[in-house]
């Protein structure tokens, strides 16, 4: 699916009032949501979601998945329904790695849970609490064509808001609190 919103959003920036820098980083947010994009809703197997967008080192990998995780996970349970529990906007899927990389300049790290899951949580200006959820548990699997390196990554297990939750999201990181 074509991205218009994000087409939109770049042709309309006026290359006066952006640095090179910045406009580098616009661009690489745009094709990380395409991405993101792909991967949920056409035939791409898996891509990275960088926590730098300068490396590929520590990035997080959103695969297709299955119904119990990934981008079929949260296509299911959370993307699709404004009254699911936990939904979550399209462009809320396509800003993950914006979001992901916000958080990281903010708290330095991920939270690592009881399940030695690495969890993002953020708050957006609307209120609005986010959490990601992701784990190292498919290190040792092999190569894919579209991800050809060593599989020593953390995949995206889940990532849900606390709409339509039966209580309100509590942040397991303190420090987010």
């Amino acid at each position: 699916a074509k991205l218009k919103e994000n087409e939109n959003f770049l042709a309309s920036i006026d290359s006066k009032d952006i640095s090179s820098s910045d406009e580098a980083i616009v661009i690489a947010n745009n094709k990380s949501a395409q991405n993101n994009d792909d991967v949920a809703y056409n035939n791409k197997v898996a891509t990275y979601v960088k926590q730098d967008l300068d490396q590929i080192e520590g990035a997080l990998r959103y695969a297709r998945g299955d119904r119990s995780e990934g981008a079929k996970h949260i296509k299911i349970r959370h993307l699709n329904d404004e009254g699911s529990e936990g939904y979550v906007s399209k462009k809320e899927l396509l800003d993950l790695g914006e979001s992901m990389r916000r958080y990281l300049a903010k708290y330095k790290e991920p939270f690592i849970n009881k399940r030695n899951a690495r969890v993002y949580e953020w708050q957006d200006d609307k209120g609005v609490r986010f959490r990601l959820i992701a784990s190292n548990k498919s290190a040792g699997t092999p190569y894919t064509a579209e991800l050809p390196r060593p599989a020593d990554f953390e995949d995206i297990i889940t990532f849900y808001s606390d709409r339509n939750l039966k209580k309100p999201m509590e942040f397991e990181n303190p420090k987010v609190r």
